[in-house]
Parts: structure tokens; sequence; C-alpha cells
């Protein structure tokens, strides 16, 4: 995985994190539990909550320069908006389709719900 982390806390603001990278089975590293967003649970690349307790990786890990950290994060937010917009449209319309389909198969009062529509 990769972590950002402070590396020097007395660099200016956008100066302080760093990159590295930290597999999964270094010693010291817990996995707690598995979170979910938005709804998502992702199989390829989990989110999870993690415990670091005397973390050692090797000084190559580190990912570009030291305190380059947050300018290399910042790369990341905006595909990843539209990328969970993307799915969170998908998945309204999987939803309208169900409700239609949905409405279409129940009855009340004697007709099929998707009759009384408003339309």
């Amino acid at each position: 995985m990769i972590v950002v982390g402070v590396s020097r806390p007395d660099a200016a603001r956008t100066g302080r994190h760093s990159c590295v990278i930290v597999p999964m089975g270094t010693p010291g590293l817990r996995v707690v539990r598995e979170l979910r967003f938005m709804g998502w649970e992702d199989n390829i690349a989990p989110i999870a909550e993690l415990d670091f307790h005397d973390v050692r990786v090797l000084v190559e890990n580190l990912l570009g320069a030291e305190g380059e950290g947050f300018a290399a994060a910042q790369v990341r937010p905006g595909p990843a908006r539209l990328h969970h917009c993307m799915r969170a449209i998908g998945t309204c319309e999987v939803l309208v389709e169900l409700m239609m389909a949905r409405a279409a198969e129940r009855r009340a009062f004697g007709r099929a719900v998707i009759d009384y529509d408003a339309t």
C-alpha cells in the first residue's frame, strides 16, 4: 500500500508529507477492519482501518523526494471524484429500473402501482 504521512513536521504546509510503499505483510501492520466507501466494497484495492505499531520500511520505499507527498496525493482526487460520481449515477439508474419493474408488477386497489404515476 502507499502511505502518506508527515515526515517533515517543521516544513511548510505542503512540504510536510511523504509517500512510502508499505508491503501488506510488514511486521507491525494490522488490518483492523475493512470499510465501505459510499456503500461500495472494493475487492481489488480494499479500503480498511489500519493499525501501525513500530512499522519499519526501507528508505528505498520512499516514493519521490521526502516532503513531496502532498503534491503526489493531489493528483488522485480529480479522477477519483469522477469515478465515484459515475459509479453513483450507474447505481441510481439500476435502482430506478428496479423500482419501475416493481411498480409494474405490484398491484394495489385493483391495478398496477405504476398506473398511479403523475405523468
